[in-house]
């Protein structure tokens, strides 16, 4: 994955404490997360007029499709690219996977009204 540093970057600084949290609750060093990332199912990047908006890594899992992760920069939050993305995935993926599984922690508000 060619933008893995960007996307990796861009995971730290839009979601480090959630990041933290998770690397320290499954005691995961910062190198094993890093190769989790680059091995573990897919990444791929958002665009909007061809500007990196952020990424979304999902892994499939049987007839389960895992999002382990949806980040967008700051600038591009709150105008419904997350749904979209999540939409296209549902739909892309209808005939092959049984749902979409995701994890989203209590403190982060504007995910859960978007999930």
């Amino acid at each position: 994955m060619e933008q893995y540093e960007e996307f990796m970057q861009l995971m730290l600084s839009e979601a480090s404490e959630y990041v933290r949290g998770t690397m320290q609750l499954m005691q995961m060093t910062q190198e094993q997360f890093d190769h989790l990332f680059k091995t573990v199912g897919h990444v791929y990047g958002i665009y909007e007029n061809q500007q990196l908006a952020g990424f979304y890594w999902v892994e499939e899992r049987e007839k389960v499709l895992h999002l382990h992760a949806l980040i967008l920069k700051s600038k591009f939050q709150s105008r419904g690219i997350g749904t979209q993305v999540m939409n296209m995935l549902a739909l892309s993926n209808s005939s092959i996977m049984n749902c979409i599984e995701l994890g989203v922690h209590e403190s982060n508000h504007r995910a859960i009204r978007m999930y």
